[in-house]
């Protein structure tokens, strides 16, 4: 994920958090509702605006930078606990390591002895277990770096 991938996703979540929705940052900006959303869509943000978004959820641009690279450094690890349930359950350990390298939930059905039923509930379990978001169509969005340091 790109460093303004990160920040408008983190911005994201404030406003979400916050109940601040695409309206009101719209009033704020003087924009139309469907503007900002092209704003975020398509990653177009001037720094004025993005500094003007940022004092509505009561942060700056530089404490928002301070949140992405703390949630970048989160994501480069996994907790001891995590670690420890995909060190246990070998088939949920192998479809996490099939993730991380791009493998599609099809591929990996197809590639290995596991059924549509078992891979997804080990998707579900991966979901749980906050390393993956589960999207329709059974795809995957990681929520952790390609490059996890594993513990030794």
């Amino acid at each position: 994920m790109s460093e303004t991938d990160l920040l408008l996703t983190t911005l994201k979540r404030r406003l979400r958090a916050q109940g601040i929705t695409y309206g009101a940052v719209a009033a704020a900006l003087s924009l139309s509702e469907a503007s900002v959303k092209r704003l975020f869509a398509g990653r177009r943000f001037t720094l004025e605006r993005l500094e003007a978004v940022c004092e509505l959820t009561g942060t700056s641009l530089t404490g928002l930078a301070r949140e992405v690279a703390a949630r970048r450094e989160a994501l480069k690890t996994l907790g001891a606990e995590q670690e420890a349930i995909l060190a246990a359950d070998l088939p949920l350990l192998l479809v996490f390591f099939l993730l991380l390298n791009d493998y599609s939930f099809e591929m990996i059905v197809a590639e290995y002895t596991l059924s549509d039923t078992d891979c997804f509930r080990l998707l579900r379990r991966l979901e749980q277990m906050e390393l993956i978001d589960l999207l329709p169509g059974n795809r995957v969005r990681l929520k952790v770096s390609r490059a996890l340091a594993w513990r030794s």
